[in-house]
């Protein structure tokens, strides 16, 4: 008998837990851009992102200098809390990061071949966790949604990617 309440307290969590994120997938729109949270390993922000194959041994795109600076603007993540990242370049799960800041890379007189770039990647599995938050375009004010996500530790409850 002193096992049964905990016990039942444990399935009540799962279920609402489970309940909280069929609600939640019901109301997530993914269509448009998607909103991409992650966090690595070390420190990548600065560095320029490169998309891998799947057996990360081609490099499949990478950026145009111009994709670093749409709109004057520097396309880094946003930084959220708990060391959680905001993609503003558009990554996936099999992303690596190139010892190339944006603005080295940005300045270089031109790109460099597939193979020097596959030589200039820091890590190939830099990614601890990764989750898609649905559309950007659904988010009134963008980081401070997440913010609350991440501080409430409903960003588990999304997709998880990685």
């Amino acid at each position: 008998m002193k096992y049964v309440i905990p016990m039942l307290l444990l399935i009540l969590v799962a279920c609402t837990s489970q309940k909280k994120k069929k609600e939640l997938e019901s109301k997530v729109n993914y269509i448009g851009a998607p909103t991409i949270v992650y966090k690595t390993k070390k420190d990548y922000s600065g560095n320029v992102p490169v998309m891998l194959n799947a057996t990360k041994d081609t490099i499949v795109s990478y950026p145009a200098k111009e994709d670093l600076k749409p709109n004057g603007n520097w396309a880094y993540p946003s930084l959220l809390h708990k060391d959680y990242l905001l993609d503003n370049r558009g990554i996936g799960p099999n992303v690596a990061f190139l010892r190339y800041s944006y603005e080295e890379y940005y300045n270089l007189p031109s790109i460099p071949s597939e193979k020097e770039l596959l030589l200039s990647i820091l890590d190939k599995d830099p990614i601890k966790e990764m989750y898609n938050l649905g559309s950007r375009y659904q988010y009134k004010n963008l980081v401070d949604s997440i913010n609350s996500l991440i501080d409430n530790g409903d960003i588990k409850l999304y997709k998880k990617i990685k």
